[in-house]
């Protein structure tokens, strides 16, 4: 990755490496960023273990379209079955895991890549006569953690970032043809165009209401351009105006019949084959039955009781901490461009007018959409992921020929390795590997409960066996898995109660008790910090219970409960923190 005097091999090479590793190695990672990769990306809602759909998706509350699910999760893995010859629901685990996760690292090249790499070319015309490597914006974002881990995962956020970039290429592209002599017969602004901007607005509004604080620069860039290109008469503008709306509301009509019948019960896509039954469908605009998923995720959000439930942070969250986290020096540098700070003290010619057009359009959008996401008092880095399209041109217009490029390099180097370590090994990877050895080695076990304490959510589809030659459901419905979450020690103590029911007059054969063992999954660094007791051997109102430990996966780390190291203790020691163990707890036997 080097700016103005790299060679074009040497960018390629760069550029290839790091494809390598977003399409082959990021999807098979065993990082756990967020609960919302599993929840909301389709895979636990259509493939969990469990019959509970998560809550988004319960008609009761209803926030999330299923139109980013299907597009991310399930038309891959349909693909797929249809391929190899294999029933959709006979699919184990881990193909769950991996296929749609390689379905979007392959989409966020063809869109995310893809676009930046036009508009860049696009703005640099000359350059790339010269040199014909690869664009450092793209090189930016390529390299970008988020981009490598985020963007092959199917978040919301994922699906949301694809439908802005979508928009803020053919609008850019769009605009900045005006500098191009065009034919009578081929006129800007035309239907075609003008179609393709209602779909994307449609298909980013139901994916989450937040990609309007995203396009709104986008969209208002549009229309003072079309609004005053004098070449242009009053009739042809209205017409575009028009099919923009048509096509939206087309979109968004198709979209809202589908969730209504998905949350009516109508549409199950669990099947092989589903068909959506519109002559039954009783005309929801008129009897109020539809759903409109972006208002009811809109009004639950901007209540502050719900929000509580999920954690509420300062209003500067996202500027000084969330876009740190994400992008680390790539933010500074946005930051110098936007208060117009120089990097580059040399002096160079004025820029181009379409490379000028570019970076206002982006730091426009970084200043808006930071503004109108900080409004909220519920925070999370996830939610600028679509930021990167937007850094990454500032900082291809900033970091070429700046002087302090070697040192931006090196913190982004070292930034992004230390985050993808951190995010694709790490962090609550045990509960990935812990599920997904329910599934195989350890189903066989006696214990039928597994109780999940201290960690994110698990995701029970990873439990899920493939069976060869057998169409059958591949969840082992003996398996049920309990998640305490981050309860208190006094939950996790009357659970036991609740679900182990011991005696200590309860000791023979001929008076077994109910259930005799279950298993607790446990961070070790959560055993080591809270010094349980006397757990191994614990009495509670008079029932007995033995703790004996079955087995460990690790990595793990939880930055929820970081560990307090000594740092006395030896490297083995050290290395026990990190791990995620497996206990049997059963009924003690009295001698």
């Amino acid at each position: 990755m080097m700016p103005k005097s790299s060679s074009p091999l040497l960018s390629w090479t760069v550029y290839t490496n790091l494809l390598i590793v977003r399409v082959i190695i990021a999807p098979f990672l065993p990082g756990y960023i967020h609960p919302d990769e599993f929840f909301q990306g389709g895979q636990e809602l259509w493939f969990g273990c469990d019959s509970t759909p998560p809550w988004e998706f319960q008609p009761q509350h209803a926030l999330r379209s299923v139109l980013p699910p299907i597009a991310m999760t399930w038309m891959p893995l349909r693909l797929y079955s249809w391929i190899f010859r294999r029933s959709l629901m006979s699919l184990s685990g881990q193909e769950v895991l991996v296929i749609p996760r390689l379905a979007c690292a392959v989409a966020s090249i063809l869109l995310v890549d893809v676009t930046i790499w036009k508009l860049t070319r696009q703005c640099e015309t000359m350059h790339y006569e010269r040199n014909g490597g690869v664009p450092l914006s793209v090189l930016l974002v390529a390299s970008a953690w988020p981009s490598i881990l985020m963007l092959s995962r199917p978040f919301s956020n994922t699906m949301e970032t694809f439908c802005v970039v979508a928009l803020f290429g053919i609008v850019i592209h769009e605009c900045l043809q005006l500098d191009i002599p065009k034919q009578p017969s081929s006129p800007l602004f035309d239907t075609v165009f003008a179609i393709r901007v209602g779909i994307i607005c449609a298909l980013g509004i139901f994916t989450r209401f937040t990609f309007a604080f995203f396009v709104a620069p986008i969209l208002l860039f549009l229309l003072y351009t079309m609004v005053h290109q004098r070449s242009h008469r009053s009739r042809p503008l209205f017409y575009a105006f028009l099919w923009m709306l048509l096509s939206f509301a087309a979109s968004s009509s198709l979209i809202i019949i589908m969730d209504t019948k998905y949350y009516q019960g109508m549409l199950d896509l669990q099947k092989e084959s589903w068909t959506l039954d519109l002559a039954s469908f009783k005309v929801p605009f008129l009897s109020l039955e539809v759903v409109l998923t972006p208002l009811n995720a809109l009004h639950y959000n901007s209540q502050i009781s719900n929000l509580k439930d999920h954690g509420l942070h300062p209003r500067w969250t996202h500027a000084l901490v969330n876009m740190f986290i994400l992008y680390g020096p790539l933010t500074l540098v946005a930051y110098f461009s936007i208060f117009e700070i120089p990097l580059n003290t040399s002096t160079s010619p004025k820029q181009p007018h379409k490379k000028s057009t570019l970076i206002l359009v982006s730091q426009t959008t970084i200043v808006f959409g930071l503004a109108a996401l900080s409004a909220a008092p519920h925070q999370e880095p996830r939610f600028l992921l679509p930021m990167v399209i937007f850094l990454a041109i500032v900082g291809n217009s900033l970091l070429k020929g700046a002087r302090v490029w070697r040192y931006f390099l090196l913190l982004w180097i070292i930034f992004n390795v230390a985050l993808l370590t951190l995010y694709g090994l790490l962090h609550q990877a045990g509960v990935v590997h812990s599920m997904s050895a329910i599934g195989s080695s350890m189903a066989s076990r006696t214990p039928s409960l597994w109780i999940y304490w201290r960690t994110y959510m698990p995701p029970t589809f990873l439990t899920r066996r493939s069976h060869q030659g057998s169409d059958e459901a591949v969840c082992n419905k003996g398996n049920r898995i309990l998640d305490l979450k981050g309860s208190s020690m006094q939950t996790l103590l009357q659970t036991l109660e609740s679900e182990l029911h011991c005696d200590a007059s309860a000791t023979t054969e001929l008076n077994k008790p109910i259930s005799s063992s279950l298993q607790m999954v446990i961070p070790h660094l959560i055993e080591k910090d809270l010094v349980l007791a006397g757990w191994r051997q614990l009495d509670l109102s008079g029932r007995a219970y033995d703790f004996s430990f079955v087995s460990d996966f690790g990595p793990h780390l939880t930055t929820e409960d970081f560990p307090s190291i000594d740092m006395t203790s030896s490297i083995r020691s050290l290395s026990g923190y990190f791990r995620l163990g497996v206990y049997e707890v059963s009924c003690k036997r009295i001698k």
